[in-house]
C-alpha cells in the first residue's frame, strides 16, 4: 500500500508541474475541488453504488493528496509532517491499536 500512495501522491506532484489548470489554482480552490469530490462521493454512497463510489473516493483521494501537494509548495507544511501527525494524534488517541487490544465503546470515548 505504501507504494501505491506513494506513487500517486508523485504523479500529483508532476501535476503541478506540468498541468496549467492545477498549477494556477490557489490552496483555497484546490480545497474546494476537494470539497466537490467529496459531495460527489457522498452521492454515490446515499445511492450505494459501489463502484461509482470507489470511483468518487479516489478523486477525494486525489485532491487531497493535491491540497497537501498545494501547501507543501506553498512551504506551509510537508505530506510527511501531516503523516507524522496523524500518527502520533491517533496513537495517543487509540492507544489501545499499538497494544493490539479490543476496547468497549465507553473505553474509546473516555481516552478520545
Amino acid at each position: 500500500m505504501k507504494e501505491r500512495i506513494e506513487r500517486v501522491y508523485n504523479l500529483q506532484k508532476k501535476n503541478f508541474i506540468y498541468s496549467p489548470f492545477i498549477k494556477e489554482l490557489s490552496l483555497a480552490n484546490h480545497f474546494k475541488e476537494l470539497q466537490l469530490e467529496i459531495e460527489e462521493a457522498k452521492v454515490e454512497l446515499n445511492k450505494e453504488d459501489w463502484p461509482a463510489f470507489k470511483d468518487e473516493m479516489g478523486d477525494v483521494l486525489w485532491d487531497c493528496l493535491g491540497v497537501i501537494g498545494r501547501a507543501e509548495i506553498e512551504g506551509h507544511f510537508t505530506m510527511n509532517e501531516v503523516l507524522d501527525h496523524i500518527h502520533q494524534k491517533f496513537t495517543e488517541r487509540k492507544p489501545y491499536l499499538l497494544e493490539e487490544r479490543h476496547v468497549t465503546i465507553e473505553e474509546e470515548s473516555k481516552i478520545w
